[in-house]
């Protein structure tokens, strides 16, 4: 798995595992998914942007090391779509930034941008960083 597929893996990971745990404590109870759904398509006419701060301990197996990397994500609603974007700055800076169906990673010390397209599953991966950010529960139960 290359560096790019790594940090995109990381990335959707987090967002998933930030979503999940936030939701915990509001969900209702079990077997009220049609609840859960208006609840989600009520808030996604509110959202507007959400930003962290975020650490990320990427583990490589083979060498049995974790690299830390530290830095701040964000999610924008603009029209009909949430963009999301992720600045590393540690340990070296890169910038993320995924909307239209693609990730692209910028790498300033080599000046180097990687882009990473969705293809055919762009509608699963903005179901994936929508939930919780903006998402609708139309949208959820389609995807």
């Amino acid at each position: 798995m290359t560096m790019v597929h790594r940090i995109a893996a990381s990335l959707l990971f987090s967002a998933v595992v930030f979503v999940t745990t936030s939701a915990v404590s509001a969900q209702p109870k079990p077997g009220h998914l049609d609840e859960v759904l208006r609840q989600m398509d009520a808030a996604s006419l509110k959202f507007q942007s959400a930003e962290a701060n975020f650490r990320w301990d990427l583990y490589e197996r083979v060498v049995k090391q974790t690299t830390t990397q530290t830095g701040t994500i964000y999610f924008k609603k603009q029209g009909a779509t949430t963009v999301m974007g992720a600045k590393i700055v540690s340990p070296t800076t890169k910038l993320l930034d995924y909307r239209d169906g693609r990730l692209r990673l910028f790498d300033p010390g080599t000046n180097h941008l990687t882009i990473v397209t969705s293809k055919g599953n762009q509608a699963q991966m903005e179901s994936f960083l929508t939930l919780g950010f903006g998402g609708s529960g139309k949208d959820l139960a389609k995807a």
